[in-house]
Parts: C-alpha cells; sequence; structure tokens
C-alpha cells in the first residue's frame, strides 16, 4: 500500500508506478494523482474504489473526465451514460487488472 504516492514515477519515461494508493481520515483525493494515470504512457487500466466499497473501472483513457475544476469526474460506461464523482469522495485509486473480481 502506497499512501499519498503521487511522486513514485519514473522519471524520463513517462510511466507512472502507482499500484494502490490509500487515503487515511483527513487527507483528500488530488485529481493530479488521477491525471497521472490517465496520462501515462503506456496507460495502464485502474480502478477508483467509493466510500461504499464501490469500484468503477477504467479500462481506458478514453473513460474518464476529469471536470476543467478538477474537482469532479466522470467514469464513462462500456454502454453510454456515466457516473459523476466527487473527486474528494475518492477512497482508493487501483492499478492492475480491471478485470471482474
Amino acid at each position: 500500500m502506497i499512501r499519498n504516492s503521487r511522486n513514485h514515477r519514473n522519471a524520463g519515461r513517462g510511466f507512472v508506478d502507482i499500484r494502490k494508493v490509500r487515503h487515511t481520515v483527513g487527507d483528500t483525493m488530488d485529481a493530479g494523482q488521477i491525471r497521472e494515470l490517465v496520462h501515462a504512457a503506456p496507460f495502464r487500466p485502474f480502478s477508483i474504489v467509493l466510500p461504499s466499497d464501490r469500484v468503477l473501472r477504467v479500462p481506458h483513457p478514453d473513460f474518464i473526465s476529469i471536470a476543467p475544476n478538477r474537482r469532479t469526474l466522470i467514469v464513462w460506461k462500456g454502454n453510454g451514460g456515466g457516473q459523476i464523482i466527487d473527486v474528494e469522495a475518492i477512497v482508493e485509486l487501483r492499478t492492475g487488472r480491471v478485470g471482474v473480481r
């Protein structure tokens, strides 16, 4: 588990090595951490965990949109529609396998 791992990246290669980001009480999620995952080269699928333990999967950069104010984002579903999320409500980011548990 990596806490507040905003700086864990392999500089020069553009590769983000965030396997798990979990927040402790009082921490707030930073949209910059999500942007790092979205713009990583190569992109690696990741999941967003909400307080209810609901997991939203992001299999490709096209499936997520971050608002200009960086306080909200939309995770798009494959069949259309999407889920609007308050960035501060995100409990954890997970990279790796995005398939069904």
